[in-house]
């Protein structure tokens, strides 16, 4: 082979190296991105049955803006 073909075969090489290092980062901070998604996912589920509990106490409660009874 010529120089010229070394010369490239060495910088595809390179090109390779370098694109494989970033695919490996993508994937690691999707795998991140993954993990904080289901963590917000089991927040807002346990939000959402803390609300379900709240509200069935509150349907009974007057509400706020209503004039008492006295007025």
């Amino acid at each position: 082979m010529g120089e010229k073909t070394q010369e490239r075969i060495g910088e595809l090489e390179s090109r390779i190296a370098f694109h494989e290092e970033h695919i490996q980062a993508l994937e690691h901070a999707l795998m991140d991105q993954r993990n904080l998604i289901d963590a917000i996912r089991r927040q807002l589920r346990e939000l959402s049955q803390q609300v379900r509990q709240i509200r069935p106490a509150e349907a009974n409660a007057p509400p706020e803006d209503e004039i008492p009874p006295h007025y």
